[in-house]
């Protein structure tokens, strides 16, 4: 596994665009791809701390499963890729076989392709006035409005640009909808988000604070839960994460693009009219000014503060120990628990169990994925939209990430 990190300032400069950010600590870089040259101490710290806590799981896995010791497991990643024989030879996989050999070789008669089984996991809605457990997913990027789904892929990624994205107006109204349902014994909040904008983390976790009053609420944290996915965690009374799961990310960021330079180098020129002496603080042709700055720096550290008394009151510590492992500190799953930020490691099925617990409801009751069926429908699939359509849709949830406003989203993407 590997993490490269792209810094963009340089290039950005070259067209006459820089990035003007105020962020709570050094370790809050989630513009820092934009606004840097070369990667900060703080960050290479996180990148290094997570790649070996998620390196160290990858090998005592396939230690555990291949009966290996783990010096064995990393001679086997590093003499990588292997001959399809040397590596049955080695016991790296059990048997070489084709597709139409499989049954043979796993001794059954009966074997479906994914569609099928995907098919078969999806339960029909289940029936009223019967309990059951409801799931809630909040996954992708935090925005004011509705969700959207699954974006069409841009042919280079881009920061912000592109992602699926957790709309509060959609959350909010599925979160007051189960408050009604009184059949949804328990609720399980599904996130795997990096957060986004802190108004939108903030509403939705307001109101699970409100479905967390009548009945027993888990946080299952899939493949990312920071920033402001970690905020919506907070109402939960148990928080399940696996090991790997990136979390925490507890801070506020804020930035502004910066202009000025474009506008000259292509001849351009704009006169200013305004009243007030901070009316032009979301400006985008100058940095902030010094009073500018100090109202900025002043939302992100009240921001900040709410953040951490709310994680504090929910995990039941101090702000200030919060604020030792939160100032933007990104952890994995495991590392999140031995700092108290989470409950338990495992998966779905362990929140599951943990919500039927809590529940007091037998194994038999089940668990399903909550759709509204009463409330405005969440608008079409964002992959349904035509490529010119979809840029614009993207390009405008770039421009609303850069505002200049505070927002709880998490340094960098970790991909294996």
């Amino acid at each position: 596994m590997f993490q490269r990190a792209t810094f963009l300032k340089d290039a950005l400069a070259q067209v006459g665009i820089a990035l003007d950010v105020v962020a709570i600590t050094p370790y809050k870089g989630a513009f820092d791809q934009l606004s840097r040259s070369d990667v900060s101490p703080e960050a290479r710290d996180q990148i290094e701390w997570l790649l070996d806590s998620r390196y160290a799981m990858i090998i005592d896995a396939i230690a555990a499963s291949r009966g290996k010791t783990a010096e064995q497991v990393r001679t086997m990643i590093d003499t990588s890729p292997h001959l399809d024989t040397d590596a049955l030879a080695l016991g790296y996989v059990d048997a070489l076989a084709y597709e139409e050999e499989l049954p043979e070789c796993l001794k059954s008669k009966h074997l479906i392709d994914w569609e099928q089984a995907e098919r078969r996991l999806l339960i029909p809605e289940p029936p009223r006035r019967s309990p059951y457990i409801a799931i809630m997913p909040i996954t992708g990027m935090m925005l004011s409005g509705e969700s959207g789904g699954s974006p069409i892929p841009l042919p280079i990624p881009l920061p912000f640009v592109g992602e699926e994205t957790a709309g509060d107006l959609t959350i909010v109204q599925q979160a007051r909808a189960l408050l009604e349902d009184k059949d949804a014994a328990a609720v399980i909040i599904f996130i795997d988000s990096g957060g986004g904008s802190a108004v939108a983390a903030e509403a939705m976790a307001s109101a699970l604070d409100e479905l967390a009053k009548t009945r027993p609420v888990i946080a299952y944290m899939n493949g990312v839960a920071a920033s402001g996915g970690y905020m919506v965690a907070c109402p939960a009374q148990w928080i399940v994460a696996q090991p790997g799961t990136i979390t925490g990310s507890i801070g506020v960021v804020a930035a502004k693009p910066v202009t000025g330079d474009l506008e000259t180098m292509i001849g351009a020129r704009s006169v200013m009219f305004k009243r007030g002496a901070n009316s032009d603080l979301f400006d985008t042709s100058a940095p902030f000014s010094e009073s500018g700055r100090a109202v900025i720096t002043a939302s992100v550290q009240h921001t900040y503060r709410q953040f951490i008394e709310r994680v504090a009151k929910a995990r039941k510590t101090s702000p200030d120990k919060i604020d030792a492992v939160g100032g933007g500190r990104v952890w994995t799953g495991a590392q999140a628990l031995e700092h108290g930020l989470v409950d338990q490691l495992g998966d779905l099925r362990a929140a599951v169990a943990k919500a039927r617990e809590l529940a007091n409801l037998p194994d038999s009751v089940p668990a399903f994925v909550y759709e509204s069926t009463h409330r405005q429908p969440i608008p079409p699939s964002a992959a349904k939209l035509d490529p010119a359509a979809h840029l614009a849709r993207t390009l405008k949830t770039a421009r609303l990430t850069l505002n200049g406003r505070a927002l709880t989203l998490m340094p960098f993407d970790l991909r294996d």
